[in-house]
């Protein structure tokens, strides 16, 4: 009745921790708080969500592109050298704290020779039976240790289908020219540097990968190639410069990609005096 707070610390029994009666007054009402003695007093509330908003994603990418898109890649001249349809493409990507899960998929795809010269107009494209898709694959990354001085990739998955490429010299040549051109202008390009001012040299980080389970499945490649009886001067000229020269026409070569699976420790890089005991070690620098 005095509205002093008095508190009585109570032992439900051996083991069982310990409580406190709290009791107070709020103006005519008497209020009574029932409070663990090692944690104290806490907003159930506040800590419930807060649990929640932790377990929630950090990071939600969702792309769906059912009727697909395209791509071209046009000259100077303009003339249109290649173009790429892509229909069903599916992007995924979760993190969730240090954990972070990527899936790709794509349905069907097409990369088509635009070249006026060109004998077979279709450059690229897979083959596939009832149900299959173009390309598929699943990567899970996680990130373990106190300073996250280990990375884990404990599912890598690959899944192609049968491909075909029929490739024509007259194409090959024009994007040689093509990105010739574009790296001309990137040189061209006047640049206002200060000649004794240095950029720091960018320094190399390195950390264990630890890659628990690889699979890239068996895959198919049917190539072709078709050489240029007649080629206009300045594609002749490209093609002297690089030091090629073909005068076969082949088809279907089948090169078979075998199935490789394979679970591996990458340690971090040795010394100079050290040297790496893993057989199936390697370096690898991340970024």
């Amino acid at each position: 009745s005095s509205g002093i707070n008095a508190e009585w610390p109570l032992r439900p029994g051996p083991g069982s921790g310990a409580i406190i009666l709290k009791t107070s007054y709020d103006g005519p009402t008497k209020v009574i708080k029932i409070v663990d003695a090692e944690f104290g007093e806490r907003n159930v509330y506040e800590d419930s969500t807060r649990v929640a908003l932790l377990t929630l994603p950090k990071f939600f990418f969702n792309l769906r592109l059912a009727n697909g898109i395209g791509l071209s890649v046009v000259s100077g001249d303009p003339e249109e050298l290649i173009y790429l349809t892509m229909s069903g493409l599916v992007v995924d990507m979760e993190v969730v704290g240090r954990k972070t899960a990527l899936t790709l998929d794509l349905a069907n795809f097409q990369i088509d020779n635009q070249c006026r010269e060109a004998v077979v107009p279709v450059l690229f494209y897979p083959v596939m039976g009832e149900g299959e898709h173009a390309f598929h694959a699943r990567l899970s990354r996680e990130a373990r240790g106190r300073e996250n001085e280990l990375v884990v990739y404990p599912e890598v998955q690959v899944l192609l289908a049968n491909y075909t490429l029929i490739v024509d010299e007259v194409l090959v040549l024009k994007l040689i020219q093509f990105f010739d051109s574009t790296n001309r202008t990137k040189l061209t390009t006047p640049k206002k540097l200060r000649s004794d001012v240095r950029p720091p040299a960018k320094q190399l980080s390195y950390a264990p990968v630890l890659i628990e389970g690889i699979v890239i499945y068996e895959t198919v490649f049917n190539v072709s190639w078709t050489a240029a009886p007649v080629l206009e001067p300045d594609l002749l000229a490209i093609r002297n410069r690089v030091g090629f020269k073909s005068y076969l026409n082949f088809s279907d070569v089948a090169m078979v990609m075998a199935k490789y699976q394979r679970s591996c420790f990458i340690p971090p890089p040795a010394s100079k005096k050290e040297k790496s005991t893993d057989c199936d070690s390697a370096l690898i620098p991340l970024l």
